[in-house]
């Protein structure tokens, strides 16, 4: 996977999960990346997401901590002035 790759499934993760009050399972979350990258390694995506405090992982169900809304939120603005550009 590439960088780009990475920060493209982090944020979208983090984005979903920010939408979503229950979390999601990580199935779900497993199967919409490798919708769009093939060759994701899940288990570093985990560990990038847990170890830095964005997410929480319980019982394979993954929900927002509070870090990772600041940055969902980032990402979203990002998005939203990329599109009116």
């Amino acid at each position: 996977m590439t960088t780009t790759q990475i920060n493209v499934i982090l944020c979208s993760i983090l984005e979903t999960l920010d939408e979503t009050p229950g979390g999601s399972p990580e199935s779900i979350l497993y199967l919409a990346a490798q919708q769009h990258v093939p060759d994701v390694d899940w288990g570093q995506i985990v560990y990038v997401l847990t170890s830095s405090r964005l997410v929480t992982s319980e019982n394979h169900r993954m929900k927002i901590a509070d870090r990772g809304r600041g940055i969902a939120k980032m990402s979203r603005d990002f998005r939203a002035k990329a599109v009116r550009a």
